[in-house]
């Protein structure tokens, strides 16, 4: 996780040009949306937006 914005709900992954968005309902794994830091690390499955910008996450696992 990188450039956390947690007012906008929106980070991105080291090595991605796409924004995630964690604004809709989300699923977590082995964590709390509270454990979204830059830094953690974790793997995100969600939808891509028809522009290729944004992925609306719809589960978030942390890998610890």
């Amino acid at each position: 996780v990188s450039a956390l914005d947690i007012a906008a709900k929106t980070f991105q992954v080291q090595g991605r040009s796409e924004t995630i968005s964690y604004a809709a309902a989300v699923t977590y794994k082995n964590g709390t949306e509270a454990d979204l830091v830059n830094g953690a690390s974790g793997e995100v499955k969600g939808r891509l937006s028809a522009d290729g910008s944004t992925v609306t996450a719809s589960r978030i696992e942390f890998k610890r």
